[in-house]
């Protein structure tokens, strides 16, 4: 390695604690691709060939199930994951590694305890009540911790033998809160934190502007009339409709005159969750429609150049990007939020996945 290059080092580990590094295998591995995301299970891949001497000294630790890590030597984006399936053909000149990270590989096979009746509490005690008792039962523990740095709304709800991941998604949905998985790594363990909160990621778009020409050489600006809302209502609680919680939520004016001259670009979305009836709950349930990716009329896409990057962009971050033409005779700005990286450390890029940020006007009542 050149100096000042930047390396991805694979290293095998316990899959037991401490999770030790037992082997590097870094000059062994070929077509390595990892990604991380916001609110999601995230997988990785590598290839080793078969006639590498790997297979002669420690072909009994290559198995499927052993635990990997993957560890940039500028400290940017590690990575943990299990061997979910190892892949050998006779016709092909290399073994495949297919991994899963904690959230794929264990929280969505450890199942919860089952509660006799719903109970009326914080999202945040239940989440914790349901990682804990997941973690005790061990078929398989989530080896891992848990912060929750928000409390959420009130609600009764009971555990009934499901999957954690699928706890986790239901109530981090309720309670509009966003997870994501947090790594420690040196040479004596891996740490993974399950961390949740009501957002993850730095607000960012001053200080990071990404452009075209300097961090990313091609890209896409898309328009979507069919996927303008022009309001976002939710209703919580029960009972009579009129008395029940309830938010509206609309793009701000500069966002809206774009696109609602046209009858194409009208609609709205709903959502009715007799569950939630915190008034704050319920707002934010009308802010996550109107926000959301498939509610957005603008969509931007880009690669960016990695050794371009200044800093490390990670899923939650807000940034602005800069285009300077896209077909349109114009620039173009706009801030986005970044929902997940793709790395390829042979391709010398980062493919990232953003949604552009909707700013939408007050809350009110909604009417009719």
């Amino acid at each position: 390695m050149a100096a000042g290059e930047i390396a991805t080092v694979v290293n095998v580990r316990s899959p037991f604690t401490p999770h030790s590094v037992l082997l590097d295998i870094t000059e062994e591995v070929e077509s390595l691709k990892y990604g991380l995301t916001l609110n999601g299970a995230d997988t990785g891949s590598f290839r080793v060939r078969r006639d590498s001497d790997l297979w002669q000294e420690w072909g009994d630790l290559l198995n499927a199930g052993i635990l990997v890590s993957f560890e940039r030597t500028d400290g940017r984006w590690p990575w943990v994951g299990w061997a979910a399936r190892r892949r050998s053909t006779l016709g092909g000149g290399t073994v495949a590694f297919e991994l899963k990270d904690h959230a794929g590989a264990l929280y969505s096979r450890a199942r919860t305890d089952w509660t006799q009746q719903p109970r009326l509490a914080s999202v945040k005690v239940h989440l914790a009540e349901a990682f804990h008792a997941t973690d005790r039962r061990a078929n398989p523990p989530l080896m891992s911790t848990l912060v929750v740095a928000s409390g959420g709304p009130l609600v009764d709800y009971a555990t009934a033998g499901e999957y954690f991941l699928d706890v986790l998604e239901e109530l981090a949905d309720v309670a509009g809160f966003e997870w994501g998985l947090v790594y420690e790594l040196s040479p004596t363990d891996a740490g993974v934190t399950l961390w949740i909160s009501e957002k993850l990621g730095r607000d960012r778009r001053t200080e990071v502007v990404l452009e075209e020409g300097v961090h990313f050489e091609d890209g896409e600006y898309v328009q979507d009339a069919l996927g303008f809302a022009g309001e976002a209502v939710a209703i919580g609680g029960t009972g009579e409709v009129r008395g029940r919680s309830a938010s509206a939520k609309k793009p701000a004016g500069g966002q809206r005159a774009a696109f609602s001259s046209s009858p194409a670009a009208s609609g709205s979305r709903v959502e009715v969750n007799p569950r939630i009836g915190n008034l704050a709950a319920v707002e934010g349930i009308a802010a996550r429609l109107l926000t959301a990716s498939d509610s957005t009329a603008e969509s931007v896409g880009f690669e960016l150049v990695e050794s371009a990057l200044k800093e490390e962009v990670r899923p939650g971050d807000y940034v602005t990007v800069r285009f300077r033409d896209v077909g349109l005779g114009a620039g173009l700005v706009r801030v986005v939020r970044v929902l997940g990286v793709q790395l390829e450390p042979s391709s010398g890029v980062v493919d990232c996945q953003v949604e552009v940020v909707v700013e939408y006007e007050q809350q009110q009542r909604p009417t009719g």
